[in-house]
């Protein structure tokens, strides 16, 4: 068990359903960015902060029994549950996952109930921060959300962008 799997142990056993495969990557990319021991590269893509090793991945927690990938009612897509084996893995690998407790329960009660174009546009607020202050010692607001609108263009309304910089700033993430 690696700490990517007891990590998703912890956040499935919180949230009780992950949305979609979207979802789960801005999930991982966030918990990352609250300091949860998620050690996995992510890009910028089209849908923001990607990861290829948490997408080869997927099939992997499945078997394993940590999640459980549920197709939409729509037919399109599939929402992950708790799957068959983790409380077991809850249970035997309870002591290593305390020391991130806080940041998945941190996590998921920030993020957990987001749809997947919110986490999104979370996920990639955040990214698009982190990318700004390499160049420069502090980042407006303003800066930002030019920034995001410049990539995003018209996809997320003005007000779906400030609720999700609200949340960082709370979150302590910007």
């Amino acid at each position: 068990m690696t700490n990517h799997d007891l990590f998703l142990v912890a956040l499935i056993s919180q949230t009780k359903e992950i949305k979609g495969k979207k979802a789960l990557q801005k999930l991982f990319y966030l918990g990352r960015a609250l300091g949860a021991p998620v050690n996995y590269h992510f890009i910028m893509h089209m849908f923001g902060p990607f990861s290829y090793e948490v997408a080869a991945k997927y099939s992997d927690w499945e078997q394993k029994g940590i999640i459980k990938a549920e197709e939409k009612e729509t037919g399109i897509g599939f929402t992950y549950t708790t799957g068959n084996q983790a409380k077991l893995y809850s249970r035997l690998f309870g002591k290593r996952i305390e020391p991130f407790r806080e940041k998945v329960d941190k996590l998921a009660s920030l993020f957990g109930d987001k749809e997947p174009f919110q986490l999104e546009v979370l996920a990639t607020l955040h990214h698009l921060s982190r990318l700004l202050q390499q160049g420069e010692k502090s980042v407006t607001e303003t800066q930002l959300l030019n920034v995001f609108k410049t990539e995003k263009g018209d996809k997320f309304s003005d007000e779906e962008i400030k609720d999700a910089y609200s949340l960082l700033k709370r979150a302590e993430l910007v």
